[in-house]
């Protein structure tokens, strides 16, 4: 390991699974907590609509499982992108879990929350939660109207 300026270890050679790699670690190699929270939030996203990642498959192919269930938060229709097979019995909490999700993988390092706040996100249900800023990779001109009542490469 090495270190910057910033006394952030950087790695001189990037190594991990894309798609669960935070972009600051992409683009510049540092290894910081906030890397580990990226990665948590997406495992997050995947586990709750069933899907992974690395195997999501949208309408529009620059979408992302991220930037997806990000823009069904904007438009208020997270719950399309909930595992439809799953056995829910409280529908607020599970939108609960994907908004955490979403602060986990919000394109500034810090912007996203520690562990330790994720965990006091996920127990005191009663919290009243950030709004997520945008991920990383966002294509900003997608007309969201096109989402609306569509599966989004979801099984």
């Amino acid at each position: 390991m090495i270190h910057s300026n910033d006394q952030n270890p950087a790695s001189s050679a990037i190594a991990g699974t894309l798609g669960y790699m935070a972009p600051e670690y992409l683009a510049q190699g540092l290894l910081t907590d906030k890397v580990d929270v990226y990665s948590y939030g997406v495992l997050v996203l995947e586990i709750v609509s069933g899907v992974q990642n690395n195997s999501f498959q949208p309408e529009d192919s620059l979408d992302t499982l991220v930037t997806s269930t990000w823009k069904h938060f904007q438009g208020n229709r997270v719950a399309e992108m909930i595992e439809k097979s799953m056995d829910i019995e409280d529908i607020d909490e599970v939108k609960r879990v994907i908004q955490i999700g979403l602060l986990c993988t919000q394109e500034s390092p810090s912007a996203r929350p520690t562990m330790t706040s994720v965990i006091e996100m996920l127990t005191d249900k009663e919290s009243k939660l950030p709004t997520p800023s945008k991920p990383p990779f966002l294509v900003d001109n997608i007309d969201l109207c096109k989402y609306e009542n569509t599966d989004h490469g979801l099984r």
